[in-house]
């Protein structure tokens, strides 16, 4: 097969069992992302011999990666895409989590705006927000209800951000305002690997005084979010799979619980 420029390459990691995640994800990927044009998948896995072929809109790039210890092998995400950059070819860079799951045609370039990376709103916190708000309406008075509203709103909101002053991670209280997960982002390759070079140089800043961020990769990212420029999708548009107040109607990923990804390829398997 022909070496093509792809409008997308999508960029994971499957070691261990999210191999068996990701073959599950793939079918997906070609099916919704895109669709209609040439795109590109780049897989670092421990499991070569477990991958399916490329397709004739699909290529698919599979780099042998040892499985590192926890937490290195979700912080070291942006050194990965780093050091891969060379064979990544399309236009649109994406990471993908491997075990989410693809429902909804998704069209990268009609989604970036004039900031030209795009991240997405953590649909855990959506949940937890959705949930309080629903609460109050439900149990109290409307007056209450409103009043306390947009307190909680923003307690919610100002949780899982790395709170330590020494970290190159932290985030001043008053800027933590919309949470973004670091499952699912995409940009213009140049944006994406300029901001991969940021965030790897911070980790390595970090590492050098024995600091890693709260929530790893992710307090990075949206440490990047407030710091620099970049979009939000609308809350929605990643979602959890059985989160009824969280709503995933609108979803066109939604997030899954690997207890029951292990149950499919479990039933697979029999």
């Amino acid at each position: 097969m022909t070496e093509h420029h792809a409008t997308v390459t999508l960029f994971t990691i499957a070691t261990g069992k999210y191999i068996e995640y990701f073959k599950l994800l793939l079918p997906q990927i070609e099916k919704f992302l895109d669709p209609g044009n040439q795109i590109e998948v780049v897989v670092l896995t421990d499991s070569v011999q477990e991958i399916l072929p490329s397709s004739p809109r699909m290529r698919l790039k599979v780099i042998p990666c040892n499985q590192e210890p926890w937490p290195d092998i979700t912080l070291l995400r942006y050194h990965k895409i780093l050091k891969h950059q060379e064979i990544i070819t399309g236009k649109i860079v994406m990471w993908c989590d491997a075990d989410m799951k693809l429902v909804k045609e998704i069209i990268p370039s009609r989604l970036i705006g004039r900031h030209h990376i795009i991240f997405s709103k953590h649909p855990g916190y959506t949940f937890r927000l959705t949930k309080v708000i629903h609460l109050l309406r439900t149990q109290f008075k409307d007056v209450l209800g409103k009043l306390f509203q947009k307190k909680i709103a923003y307690a919610l909101s100002t949780t899982g951000w790395e709170s330590r002053k020494n970290s190159s991670a932290y985030v001043k209280k008053f800027q933590r305002k919309s949470y973004v997960q670091g499952g699912f982002w995409f940009g213009r390759s140049e944006d994406i690997f300029e901001m991969c070079s940021i965030l790897s140089r911070n980790i390595d800043s970090d590492k050098e005084i024995g600091l890693v961020a709260q929530w790893h990769d992710e307090s990075h990212l949206n440490w990047f979010k407030v710091n620099k420029h970049a979009n939000t999708l609308k809350a929605g548009f990643v979602s959890v799979d059985g989160y009824e107040l969280v709503g995933t109607e609108k979803a066109s990923i939604l997030c899954l619980d690997k207890s029951e990804l292990d149950q499919i390829i479990a039933s697979q398997e029999k």
